[in-house]
Order: structure tokens, then C-alpha cells, then sequence
């Protein structure tokens, strides 16, 4: 039997693990908070009778994990949101640095065909000359 309860205990460990990694210092601090209970909770339950013990820590399990994935799922909806706008303002960037090109092969396009007339007029006076 605490064979069972180290093994759970080590699951809610990497749970938490997993959540500290994504998560702020102050919620970090309240999982920490929640885990300490949880383990206070479980010593008491080890003194309580067996069957109880195993019934009780199958739903704590369930709702820990219930939380913490919907935890999970909300922070990673709001990581897609940031990074959704990240790559939106990046488009917004590459649209105008396209814009810009544009307008640099406009130019170049103008410089272009002057230089040519230029060169055209001068050969006509030449050919004229001659």
C-alpha cells in the first residue's frame, strides 16, 4: 500500500514538476502550497482504514488531475493567442518590407528606362553627326 501511495506521490510530483515549468512564481507557490496539503492529507489517510485510504486518494488523484490539466490547457490556449499575434505582427512586418521592395523596383525600374532614353537620345545625336 505505500508502495502505491510513493508512486502516486511521484506522479503528482512530475505533474507539478510539468506545471512549475510553465507557470508563474506565484502559482508555482500555491502548487507548492497544494501539494504540502496533499501529502498531509495522505499521512493522515495512511492511519485511516485501508479501503477508505485507496478510495479517497483515487478521487483526490482524479480531481489534482482534473485541475491541473485544465490549468495546462489554459495557459497553452493563451501561449497559442501570443504567439498567434506574434506571427500576425511579423506578416504586418514582412507585408511592408514587401511594400517597400516594391517601390525599390519601381525606382529602380524608372532609373532604368531614363538611363536607356538617355543613352538612346545620345546615340541618335551621334548617328545624326555622323
Amino acid at each position: 500500500m505505500q508502495h502505491m501511495l510513493q508512486q502516486q506521490q511521484h506522479m503528482l510530483q512530475q505533474q507539478q514538476h510539468m506545471l512549475q515549468q510553465q507557470q508563474h512564481m506565484q502559482q508555482q507557490h500555491m502548487l507548492q502550497q497544494q501539494q504540502q496539503q496533499q501529502q498531509h492529507m495522505l499521512q493522515q489517510q495512511q492511519q485511516q482504514h485501508m479501503q477508505q485510504q485507496q478510495h479517497m486518494l483515487q478521487q483526490q488523484q482524479q480531481q489534482h488531475m482534473q485541475q491541473q490539466q485544465h490549468m495546462l490547457q489554459q495557459q497553452q490556449q493563451q501561449h497559442m493567442q501570443q504567439q498567434h499575434m506574434l506571427q500576425q505582427h511579423m506578416l504586418q512586418q514582412q507585408q511592408q518590407q514587401h511594400i517597400q521592395q516594391q517601390h525599390m523596383l519601381q525606382q529602380q525600374q524608372q532609373q532604368h528606362m531614363q538611363q536607356q532614353q538617355h543613352m538612346l537620345q545620345q546615340q541618335q545625336q551621334q548617328q545624326q553627326q555622323q
